[in-house]
């Protein structure tokens, strides 16, 4: 799994921000500090669900179906 600079990096890069602008079709500079906006909540939601190990398994098991 990449770790969460890794995942930032790729949310925050010029060639994601310009795809997501482009297709909803909003500036580049408000997608940016939407994106950054987002993470923080984004991240607190999945410590949430790491707090236990039933709630941690369960969304991992989400996360890899949403992945494939």
């Amino acid at each position: 799994m990449a770790d969460t600079s890794s995942i930032l990096s790729t949310l925050l890069s010029s060639s994601a921000i310009k795809g997501i602008s482009k297709t909803s079709d909003t500036s580049a500079d408000e997608v940016q500090r939407i994106v950054a906006n987002a993470v923080p909540a984004l991240l607190q939601g999945a410590n949430n669900q790491a707090t236990s190990k039933s709630t941690a398994e369960g969304f991992a098991a989400a996360l890899s179906q949403h992945a494939q």
